[in-house]
């Protein structure tokens, strides 16, 4: 799916476009009326087979004010769920309220006959991209425990319009099978039997507010730090383990399984429970074929930890 957070890192196309030869005219319509202006340009930072990512620049009294729009292009994606835009605007409601900085919501629509796509505007907010390249040392671990501890904490009405969590892939499971690259068939084998079998009570506790793609490359810094946390589409309600195993499963991958356990014990997860990394790693499976020899043994390396300990 695609990330707000690559506004901060994918190459801009070099020319403002206009607001119709970015999106067309009833788009165009739409932002003019929910942004109140006549004069602003777009630059598309993202596009993918999920979401096109636009920043939207306004014009106003000699003075330019920034955007983001998500424009959700996936049909099968909305027909499987039809509420994404309306999803992400009750994500972005409940996301201000934690102490860090999140998009604020301007303005939804959800897909229609006139524009077949669900439109997402919010506020732009600051800070880059991790460097996928710099290991993460300590300090930024607890930084990025710190931050998901606050998202956990955030209690609201609204939470009961997000859906409850589900694994990655979760309709896919009856068809999903080791990956054709790893060397270590049985753990993977063992590993999908156990996310086919998973529960959605495996561990009865009160529900919290999941970001649900919390990792490094959709928190922004800057130099003093985190900045700020965007791509809150997937966001849900369930048991914060979920989020933990994601982040740790994006950890592993890129750093290696001492990363993830160090931000596991950032975040004070004394009694975390492997299955959560079962379901991180084989929901994930099918969108993130490794590059590398190195992501190759780091994957495997970490199902066969989840394996053995769950």
């Amino acid at each position: 799916m695609t990330s707000l957070g690559e506004v901060s890192r994918a190459r801009p196309v070099p020319t403002p476009l206009t607001v119709e030869a970015s999106h067309g005219g009833r788009v165009g319509e739409w932002l003019r009326h929910s942004l109140g202006a006549e004069t602003m340009s777009c630059r598309v930072l993202s596009l993918n087979s999920g979401s096109q990512i636009t920043e939207i620049t306004l014009h106003r009294n000699g003075e330019d004010a920034r955007y983001v729009l998500r424009r959700i292009l996936n049909q099968e994606w909305m027909q499987r769920e039809p509420d994404l835009a309306t999803r992400e605007a009750v994500a972005l409601r409940l996301a201000v309220l934690t102490p860090i900085l999140t998009p604020q919501l301007i303005a939804y629509r959800v897909q229609d006959r006139e524009i077949p796509q669900g439109l997402v505007l919010m506020s732009h907010v600051p800070g880059t991209c991790w460097n996928v390249q710099r290991r993460p040392p300590p300090a930024e671990l607890e930084e990025l425990a710190a931050a998901l501890r606050s998202i956990h904490r955030t209690s609201h009405e609204l939470l009961a319009g997000l859906p409850e969590y589900s694994p990655h892939h979760w309709h896919d499971r009856a068809d999903l099978r080791p990956p054709a690259w790893s060397t270590e068939q049985r753990a993977w084998t063992a590993a999908i039997e156990a996310f086919r079998g998973w529960r959605s009570d495996v561990v009865p506790r009160a529900e919290v507010l999941l970001h649900r793609d919390f990792h490094l490359q959709n928190i922004l810094w800057d130099a003093r730090g985190l900045r700020s946390i965007v791509d809150w589409i997937l966001a849900c309600r369930g048991q914060p383990e979920a989020d933990l195993g994601h982040c740790r499963w994006n950890l592993c991958r890129q750093f290696g399984y001492a990363a993830a356990e160090q931000f596991a014990r950032a975040y004070s997860a004394e009694r975390y429970q492997r299955v959560w990394d079962v379901l991180a790693a084989v929901g994930g499976m099918p969108d993130t074929v490794p590059t590398s020899f190195q992501e190759q043994h780091n994957l495997d390396e970490f199902i066969v930890r989840a394996v053995a300990e769950s």
